[in-house]
């Protein structure tokens, strides 16, 4: 039987694992897994460059569909994983059959807490590609822009904001 390497999360962790694994040799099955139906991007942009509308999504794709099947890398993408079940070795999804392990690797990252002030017109969370362009959308020249969080990622948005005419 051929082992299986699971990866939860395609973002970068996830990517570079999944590619490190084929690099260094591993033949068994590789499987990465994620919640989005976008192909494996790069984060950070998403604060700078594809917010400005200065790059596209082509720009920040880490793994094409073509790269991953060259690399005989398996993408389960847009489907959402809720636990693991570590005596049957299986990730357990949202709506879906579990999937089955010889390994796994959990690659997921962070996610910024929800506002307090839910989810309305104006109000952003940027964690993903989608949050990316709802809120580039929401950035027009000589826009009022609040930002709650002054760490990286906050302060990129905001300079971001600011050359794109926000104050």
């Amino acid at each position: 039987m051929t082992s299986r390497v699971v990866i939860v999360g395609s973002s970068v962790g996830g990517v570079r694992t999944a590619q490190a694994l084929r690099s260094q040799g591993y033949d068994g099955d590789v499987v990465l897994v994620g919640e989005e139906t976008a192909l494996p991007y790069d984060k950070p942009p998403l604060s700078k460059a594809l917010l400005a509308g200065t790059s596209d999504i082509a720009a920040v794709t880490l793994l094409s569909r073509d790269a991953a099947a060259a690399d005989r890398i398996e993408l389960l993408l847009g489907r959402r994983a809720i636990g693991v079940d570590v005596a049957a070795c299986q990730v357990e999804f949202a709506d879906d059959e579990p999937l089955r392990y010889d390994h796994l690797v959990v690659a997921t990252g962070a996610s910024a807490r929800p506002s307090p002030w839910g989810h309305g017109s104006g109000i952003h969370v940027l964690r993903t590609l989608e949050d990316c362009l709802r809120l580039r959308d929401d950035l027009v020249a000589g826009v009022r822009l609040v930002v709650i969080g002054g760490g990286f990622i906050g302060a990129e948005v905001a300079s971001t904001a600011r050359s794109m005419g926000g104050r």
